[in-house]
């Protein structure tokens, strides 16, 4: 929930629940749309960039190979 003036009945329930999974924005600036949006919530596009450089060095990485085992290009004595 976000509200600037977090006062209702509603939020006071909330409140006493005491619940970990519930969270309550609230207050002046913080409590606001706009502030929750440009601050609070992760930026997706951030986390696809990073997703996209992770595939890319997973696909260019050398494969894990077991320990103990030679690297395929010794095998070719």
């Amino acid at each position: 929930m976000i509200d600037p003036a977090p006062t209702s009945d509603f939020v006071s329930h909330l409140k006493q629940l005491g619940d970990e999974r519930v969270w309550l924005v609230g207050g002046g600036k913080l409590g606001t749309f706009q502030h929750f949006v440009e601050k609070l919530l992760p930026d997706l596009r951030e986390e696809e960039i990073v997703s996209k450089v992770m595939k890319t060095y997973k696909a260019l990485a050398p494969s894990q190979e077991e320990p103990g085992s030679a690297p395929e290009h010794l095998d070719d004595d």
